[in-house]
């Protein structure tokens, strides 16, 4: 991607430098054409200067259409995992408050805004078992490729499980986390898994007793309590 940004400017420039050059080819003719015509009448005097006008308008243009292409690229360049999944729908089974912070956290996720995902967390809001701010942390994660954005978003695809927990009930993705041993995880949560991980990542939970993927949590007054992945 760096490359390819780089390309796009390599290119960019090479285009400004040829538009340059055309201008002064354009400035040769127009000094060219008013000695030609240096004896006729006014009237005929002022199609250089309309010539000369017209290359930089041209000119101009060129240049601006440069930049823009510039400002595009920068766009395009910033995206995360999450980019281009389909939004997840509604879980209408969810009390208001969990549904409508879940909404705000899929619409975070999707759109790659880490400033605005990581207000969204609770006081006591654990990213990673190491401590560390959410929002490092998952710059971190996307950037070696853990992909906890969209794992984010898929998890929270699946059916939500209410869970009793110190304070009061959890609403817990994805269904796997809920058992207690990897054996005890029906198929059907198993397959619903695939869409992140492979049989050798299954082999990992049986190995260790149960789930330790990506998981998450929120209470039932609304707190996102938890998103993190590991043992």
């Amino acid at each position: 991607m760096i490359f390819a940004h780089r390309l796009l400017l390599s290119l960019a420039a090479l285009t400004l430098m040829f538009a340059g050059c055309s201008d002064g080819d354009s400035d040769e003719v127009a000094t060219t054409d008013q000695t030609s015509v240096s004896t006729t009448t006014s009237s005929n005097d002022q199609t250089p200067t309309s010539e000369a006008t017209t290359t930089e308008t041209s000119t101009t243009s060129t240049e601006t259409t440069a930049s823009d292409s510039s400002t595009t690229t920068s766009v395009v360049d910033t995206s995360c995992s999450a980019s281009g999944i389909e939004r997840p729908g509604a879980q209408p089974e969810l009390p208001a408050a969990v549904a409508d912070r879940r909404e705000a956290i899929l619409t975070a996720a999707l759109a790659c805004d880490l400033d605005a995902l990581a207000s969204l967390t609770g006081p006591s809001f654990t990213a990673s078992f190491g401590g560390g701010d959410p929002k490092d942390v998952w710059i971190t994660d996307e950037d070696f490729g853990s992909e906890p954005m969209r794992a984010l978003v898929e998890i929270l695809r699946l059916a939500p499980t209410p869970t009793e927990g110190d304070g009061g009930v959890f609403y817990v993705w994805p269904p796997a986390f809920t058992y207690d041993t990897w054996e005890e995880v029906p198929d059907a949560d198993r397959e619903a898994l695939e869409v992140l991980y492979d049989d050798s990542d299954f082999e990992g939970f049986a190995q260790f007793g149960g789930y330790i993927g990506y998981r998450t949590s929120i209470t039932e007054d609304g707190t996102w309590t938890v998103f993190v992945a590991g043992d």
